[in-house]
């Protein structure tokens, strides 16, 4: 067995041990998500400074695909949820609108909060993106499911954001049009809000 070859299994093994590690991330961030209790960590948080803090991770991201991001509040801004959990779900949601990009035009974004006169505050991310076909929308909250394997990723982030949304007795849908783009709408039920001003 010559250097090369010795040097290509070492190359192998590597590769094997981070993707091992990347797998035990994934699996830990699902055991803790599973057991997060919501009780006693709400808080008031400010729906614009998530996206922009958000948007500081997502900034290479942002510049290199010329991503528009715009948030519209038609009413206050603030919402009663543990931080941490959502800014995660705004993370994971704003970084797969731009990582799903048509290749065809520049990503844009809109963040949106409504209140409904029944007191639910309803969430959306709307994109422009590739979307994904009929019939596949109902299995994108599944554990490791990806429809577009030319984009990086491990198929988690939308099973932890239906799992903190559905900890908060919230409720997340998805519409998409293949090649149009693809919203999510996330409802939270009244005792979850905060109408602060």
């Amino acid at each position: 067995m010559d250097r090369e070859e010795i040097n290509q299994i070492i190359r192998h093994m590597k590769s094997s041990i981070e993707r091992f590690a990347i797998t035990i991330k994934d699996l830990t961030a699902i055991v803790e998500v599973n057991k997060e209790s919501m009780d006693g960590a709400f808080e008031e948080v400010d729906l614009f400074e998530v996206v922009e803090d958000v948007k500081q991770d997502l900034c290479n991201l942002i510049a290199v695909s010329n991503a528009r991001i715009e948030v519209i509040c038609n009413d206050s801004p603030w919402v009663h949820f543990p931080k941490k959990n959502f800014r995660s779900i705004i993370y994971n949601l704003l970084s797969n609108a731009i990582k799903y990009r048509s290749s065809e035009r520049s990503p844009k974004v809109l963040v949106k909060l409504d209140r409904g006169v029944d007191g639910q505050v309803y969430l959306s991310i709307a994109d422009n993106g590739i979307g994904v076909p009929d019939g596949t929308q109902d299995k994108m909250f599944m554990l490791f499911k990806r429809f577009h394997n030319y984009v990086e990723g491990s198929g988690l982030g939308l099973y932890i954001v239906k799992r903190m949304v559905d900890n908060a007795n919230g409720e997340i849908t998805v519409s998409s049009t293949l090649n149009e783009g693809t919203t999510f709408t996330i409802i939270l039920a009244s005792t979850y809000i905060l109408a602060s001003t």
